[in-house]
């Protein structure tokens, strides 16, 4: 079986005397193509560091520690008006949780998600608000 070299080309899989073999030889010079742009992305654009206390956020932010207790709780998580009201998984120590975030000046609006179905108010909390779903949020201003 003849095979042309243009279909050889584009096709590393090929037949060679009625065996199966994988030649990846004809696109051996594509991998600086293809791998030369990727690094000069990587070293131009290094990857974010996770917000973490020490490491510094947006100009203008300051690092907000969110803290809460629960013995019982499986997993917790952070729930506020600064991250769409998305869950943010928090950190365990023992049986208190805790989450640091950077924010810029604003009101917020947070509450704690227990084990992914119970809404809780910050126990330490001052100031609350309605939250239109016949409960209360607690509210954090940053200044």
């Amino acid at each position: 079986m003849r095979i042309s070299p243009y279909t050889r080309m584009l096709n590393p899989m090929r037949i060679r005397k009625g065996r199966l073999s994988v030649g990846a030889q004809p696109f051996r010079h594509l991998a600086v193509f293809f791998w030369a742009p990727l690094l000069l992305f990587a070293c131009a654009h290094p990857l974010e560091q996770g917000q973490g206390p020490h490491d510094a956020g947006p100009p203008g932010s300051v690092p907000v520690q969110f803290r809460y207790t629960d013995a019982g709780a499986r997993e917790v998580a952070l729930v506020a008006s600064f991250n769409r009201w998305s869950p943010q998984p928090m950190s365990r120590t023992g049986e208190n949780w805790s989450v640091t975030v950077f924010l810029s000046p604003g009101r917020y609006g947070y509450a704690f998600l227990v084990d992914g179905k119970v809404w809780r108010r910050d126990p330490g909390g001052l100031v609350f608000e309605d939250n239109g779903f016949g409960d209360r949020n607690s509210i954090l201003t940053v200044e």
